[in-house]
C-alpha cells in the first residue's frame, strides 16, 4: 500500500458563489514560507533545512515533518525531538532515495502557511559535495509509458543534456533538468545526463539503468460482497504470446478462479481489505525476464450497505454506507475504519450558517471530523495513511439530506474542490439548506441511520473560536467545540466476534428475473466453516433452484409473479444441536423486459408499460406491491396543474386510503386527523438515476419521493403531464413506465374539480370526488 503526504489540509472549502456564505480559509494569503537547503546530500550525511518566512506577523512558530520517506524509514529516525525551530538538522540519511520534508509556519495572528522540499541522497561511495549530479526517478518503467526523471546538480548555473546510451526510448525534454522518457521496447534502458557548469565549462555525467517491463492496465472493483464472484480484468502492452499474467492474493480471505488469466473471478470469504498483486512477465532475447507488478486493494463487505458504529464521548451513532452508489468512497472510508485510523480523532468543527444566507434561527450546518487529534493542548492534523481517492460519479445524493455524510475535499477558496482529493475527513449535514454544497461537488457516501439524537446533541455543544478555520477577513470561525468531542472508536457492524455457531448471514438477489432465464443468488456467511449447510426453499411463486444446497444457486422462474425464497443456514454447535438462521428475499418474475399492468380506477382503466431494463429496482418494487394487492382501494389523491399557467402537471396516487376531505378542521387533540401514508411492508428503494428516461416525456410514470430524498421511493407514483417536468430529472424522480392505453382516462382525471389538498400543504389538487384505484393487475401475455 502506498503512502503519500497530503500537500494541503482537507477542508470544506468551495467557491464563494453562494450569496452570504463565508468560505473557510486555511491560510493567510499575506503569509508565505520558503525552504533554503541543498537538494543533494552525501550518503549517510545529514540535511540542513531553514524555513524563511515572508510577510506575516512575528514571532513565528515552526513545525517540521517528514512527509515522504523510503519504505521502512520512520520519521523518528530522521527528525530530532525538537522540530519547532526555523532550522532543521536531520539525522543521517542512509538510503539512496528521496526524502520529502514539510514545514508549517504559524504567525502571531494564527495565520498558517507551509512549504515542501525534496532532499535526494547520493549513491553510496559518491561524493556530492563538489561538482556532482545524480539522477532521480523510478528504477523500473513500463512499455510505452512515460516516466519522469530529474537531474540534481550541486552547482547552480548549469545546462543539461539527456541521452539514451542503451536500449530504445524517446526523450521529451532533452535540455531541461527534468524530462519524460518513454521506452518503446522491453528490456533495459540506460539513461545518461550530462551537466555543464556555465562558469567553469566543467562537465560531469551520471547514468541510471532502468528495467522496462510490460505495461499493465488493471480494472478491479473497489467493493465486493462476501461470496459473490466478481471479475478482475487486466490488459498488457505490448501484445505478445510471450507475456504471462499472474494474480495473487496477498492479504485477506479470497480465492481466484484461474490466477493465470487476464480476466478472472475473485470470491471473498471474509470481510475486510483484500490485498492483490498482479504481475505481468516477459522473456526478452537474452532470456532475461522483465516483470511489472501492481498491488491493488479490494474491500470486502457483507452486504451492499455496510454499517459502521461510531462511538464518541457523547454517545454512539450508526452510519449506513452507500456501497452501491458510492463504492470507491465506501471502500476508502472502510479502509481507514479497519486500520483504526479514526480512534482518538476529534470532531473539530460544529458550524452554524452564516446569517447572510437569510436564516433567522441560524441552524447548524455540519459536524466535521476525521483529521485532527489533541497534541499538547493543540489541534494537530493526523497524517492520512493512504493516497487520495477519487469521488464516485453519478452518486445522485444531495447534501440537503439531513444526516447524510459527505467526504471533505481539498480546494483553495474561490476554486472548485478537487474531486480526486478524498482522504479520511468527512462531515455530517445538519440542514436541508446544505443543498448549495452540491455546487462544490462534495460527495455523499453514507447516512446516519441510528443515533441521530447523539448527532443532535453534539451539534448543540458550546463552541469557541477555531484554531484552524477563519473567514475571508481573517476572523476566526466560531466552530471549535469548547470541550473535546472524541471518536473513541469506529468499527464495522456486527461488532461481536463471529464463529460457526453464531455467523453473520445475509443474502443477495437480483430484483427481477425473466421467466426461464436463470439468475444467481448469493448467500453471505461469515465465517464460512466447512460444516455450514445451505438450504434454499421457494416459499411462494413458481420457481426452482438448480442446486438448493449451494451458497450460490441459480433461480429459474416459471410464471409472472413475485417469488419469495428462503435461505436456511445450518451451523454446527458444540453440543451437536443444529443452529439455524433464516433469511428471506423476493425476486419479481416478468415475462420480458417490458411487462404491462392495468390500473383500474373508478374513472376507467390505464395501461402502463414498464421498462425493466432501465429501472429494474423500481419496476420490481412496483410489481411486488401490485402482486400483493396493496393498491386496491387507494386514491388518486392528486390531480395538479401549474398554478400560474393552468397547464396540467401530474396525476399522483398509490399511497392513501380514502379520508375525510375536511380533516384539517377535525376537532381532536391534534386539531388534525389527516391520514399518514399507508403503511408499507417493504423498505424504501434507491433512485435509478441517469437511466435514459425523462420526466419530460408526456405520460411517463415516475416514483414519488419524500422530502427530496432520492432513496425514499415506496408505493406512490405519478404520471407526468408537462414537458417542463424534465426539471424533475435533476431531483432524482425515477421514471420507470409510460401510459400506453387509457390516456383519455388520465386526461379526464386531471380535468376533475379539485379543492385544497390537506396532504400537500393546501395545494389545489385534491379531487372533490374520490377517484379510487380498484386494482393494479398484470397483463397476461
Amino acid at each position: 500500500m502506498s503512502t503519500r503526504g497530503a500537500h494541503a489540509r482537507l477542508l470544506l472549502t468551495f467557491p464563494v458563489f453562494v450569496v452570504g456564505f463565508s468560505c473557510a480559509v486555511p491560510t493567510d494569503p499575506a503569509l508565505s514560507v520558503s525552504i533554503d537547503a541543498s537538494g543533494i546530500v552525501n550518503f549517510g550525511a545529514s540535511a540542513t533545512l531553514t524555513a524563511v518566512p515572508s510577510a506575516g506577523q512575528g514571532p513565528f512558530f515552526f513545525r517540521w515533518s517528514l512527509e515522504r520517506a523510503p519504505d521502512g524509514v520512520s520519521p523518528s529516525e530522521i527528525l530530532p525531538e525538537d522540530v519547532t525551530m526555523a532550522t532543521l538538522v536531520t539525522g543521517p540519511l542512509e538510503i539512496e532515495d528521496d526524502f520529502v520534508f514539510r514545514v508549517v509556519i504559524t504567525d502571531s495572528r494564527n495565520a498558517h502557511a507551509d512549504a515542501f522540499f525534496t532532499v535526494s541522497v547520493c549513491p553510496e561511495g559518491t561524493d556530492c559535495e563538489g561538482f556532482a549530479v545524480i539522477i532521480t526517478g523510478p528504477d523500473a518503467m513500463e512499455f510505452d509509458t512515460a516516466a519522469r526523471y530529474s537531474a540534481l546538480a550541486s552547482a547552480v548555473d548549469v545546462t543539461y543534456a539527456w541521452s539514451i546510451v542503451a536500449g530504445s526510448a524517446d526523450i521529451d525534454e532533452p535540455d531541461d533538468d527534468e524530462t519524460e522518457i518513454t521506452p518503446d521496447a522491453l528490456g533495459t534502458v540506460r539513461i545518461r545526463v550530462t551537466v555543464t557548469d556555465e562558469r567553469t565549462d566543467e562537465t560531469i555525467s551520471a547514468e541510471k539503468t532502468v528495467q522496462v517491463g510490460p505495461a499493465i492496465d488493471a480494472t478491479v472493483p473497489p467493493l465486493v460482497i462476501v461470496g459473490a464472484p466478481l471479475t478482475l480484468d487486466a490488459s498488457v502492452r505490448p501484445l505478445s504470446e510471450d507475456i504471462t499474467i499472474e494474480w495473487e492474493i496477498l492479504d485477506g480471505g479470497a480465492t481466484l478462479d484461474d490466477p493465470t488469466l487476464a480476466s478472472t473471478k475473485i470470491t471473498t470469504t471474509s470481510r475486510g481489505s483484500i490485498g492483490i498483486r498482479l504481475t505481468a512477465s516477459a522473456v526478452i532475447d537474452d532470456e532475461t525476464t522483465v516483470s511489472t507488478t501492481r498491488e491493488l486493494d479490494i474491500v470486502s463487505i457483507l452486504q451492499a450497505k455496510p454499517e459502521v458504529l461510531v462511538s464518541t464521548t457523547e454517545g454512539d451513532f450508526t452510519l449506513a454506507l452507500e456501497g452501491v452508489r458510492a463504492p470507491r468512497l465506501t471502500a476508502n472510508f472502510l479502509e481507514y475504519v479497519d486500520e483504526g485510523f479514526y480512534d482518538g480523532i476529534l470532531i473539530h468543527r460544529v458550524t452554524p450558517f452564516d446569517p447572510g444566507i437569510g436564516t433567522t434561527t441560524a441552524p447548524q450546518q455540519i459536524l466535521q471530523s476525521g483529521a485532527y487529534v489533541r497534541d499538547d493542548g493543540s489541534l494537530t492534523e493526523k497524517e492520512p495513511t493512504r493516497d487520495p481517492a477519487s469521488t464516485d460519479e453519478g452518486i445522485g445524493l444531495s447534501n440537503a439530506i439531513v444526516y447524510s455524510v459527505a467526504a471533505a475535499l481539498t480546494g483553495a477558496a474561490g476554486a472548485i474542490p478537487d474531486p480526486d482529493s478524498v482522504q479520511a475527513e468527512f462531515f455530517i449535514n445538519l440542514s436541508p439548506l446544505n443543498a448549495f454544497l452540491d455546487l462544490g461537488g462534495f460527495p455523499i457516501f453514507a447516512r446516519v441511520v441510528d443515533g441521530t439524537d447523539v448527532v443532535d446533541a453534539i451539534s448543540e455543544v458550546e463552541v469557541v473560536e477555531s484554531s484552524i478555520f477563519s473567514d475571508s477577513d481573517g476572523n476566526p470561525e466560531l466552530s471549535e467545540p469548547a470541550e473535546d468531542v472524541v471518536l473513541t472508536s469506529v468499527r464495522r457492524l456486527p461488532l461481536e466476534p463471529l464463529d460457526e455457531e453464531n455467523p453473520f448471514v445475509s443474502l443477495e438477489a437480483p430484483p427481477l428475473a425473466v421467466i426461464g432465464e436463470p439468475v444467481a443468488l448469493v448467500a453471505n456467511v461469515q465465517p464460512l466453516g466447512d460444516d455450514v449447510v445451505f438450504v434454499w426453499v421457494v416459499l411462494s411463486g413458481d420457481a426452482t433452484f438448480d442446486d438448493p444446497t449451494s451458497p450460490t444457486p441459480n433461480l429459474t422462474t416459471a410464471s409472472a409473479d413475485t417469488v419469495v425464497v428462503e435461505l436456511a443456514v445450518v451451523a454446527p454447535t458444540l453440543d451437536g444441536a443444529p443452529n439455524i438462521f433464516n433469511r428471506e428475499t423476493e425476486v419479481v418474475s416478468i415475462p420480458d423486459l417490458t411487462p404491462r399492468v392495468v390500473i383500474a380506477t373508478t374513472l376507467g382503466a390505464i395501461t402502463l408499460e414498464l421498462d425493466a431494463a432501465a429501472s429494474p429496482i423500481t419496476v420490481a418494487n412496483f410489481l411486488a406491491y401490485a402482486d400483493d394487492g396493496f393498491y386496491e382501494g387507494t386514491l388518486i389523491h392528486r390531480a395538479a396543474s401549474d398554478p400560474a399557467s393552468g397547464d396540467p402537471f401530474v396525476v399522483q396516487g398509490g399511497g392513501f386510503d380514502p379520508f375525510p376531505h375536511d380533516c384539517n378542521n377535525a376537532d381532536d387533540d391534534e386539531g388534525n386527523d389527516c391520514p399518514e401514508k399507508k403503511e408499507t411492508p417493504r423498505d424504501p428503494i434507491p433512485a435509478e438515476r441517469a437511466n435514459g428516461l425523462s420526466n419530460g416525456e408526456l405520460y411517463s410514470v415516475a416514483m414519488a419521493l419524500s422530502a427530496g430524498d432520492p432513496d425514499s421511493g415506496t408505493t406512490q407514483w405519478f404520471i407526468n403531464l408537462n414537458e417542463s417536468n424534465s426539471s424533475l430529472d435533476d431531483l432524482e424522480f425515477t421514471v420507470f413506465a409510460k401510459v400506453v392505453d387509457g390516456i383519455d382516462v388520465v386526461d379526464a382525471i386531471v380535468e376533475v374539480e379539485v379543492e385544497a389538498n390537506p396532504l400537500l400543504g393546501g395545494e389545489l389538487s385534491l379531487p372533490v370526488v374520490d377517484i379510487v384505484i380498484e386494482s393494479v393487475t398484470r397483463v397476461d401475455e
